[in-house]
């Protein structure tokens, strides 16, 4: 019975063990914002350069008028 109790301590342990290394343990990334305002006419134009510079879409604000929008974008620090 005691020896039952041994291994299943032991069985125990070495899943608690193999648990711990085979986690992912990644590191918060910092992100850097931008938020701007782009009249409908350049829109693709200037989307494609922020492309270029790593900052992905996050949300867009249309505006009442139609003519322009609000962007946001983030991209990690560098």
């Amino acid at each position: 019975m005691k020896t039952k109790i041994k291994y299943l301590l032991v069985l125990v342990l070495a899943s608690f063990v193999l648990a711990g290394c085979c986690t992912m343990h990644s590191k918060t990334k910092q992100m850097e914002y931008k938020v701007d305002w782009i009249k409908a006419s350049d829109a693709n134009t200037q989307l494609n350069e922020y492309g270029k510079d790593g900052w992905k879409l996050v949300s867009v604000i249309l505006q009442q008028d139609g003519v322009s929008a609000q962007y946001t974008f983030e991209r990690p620090k560098h």
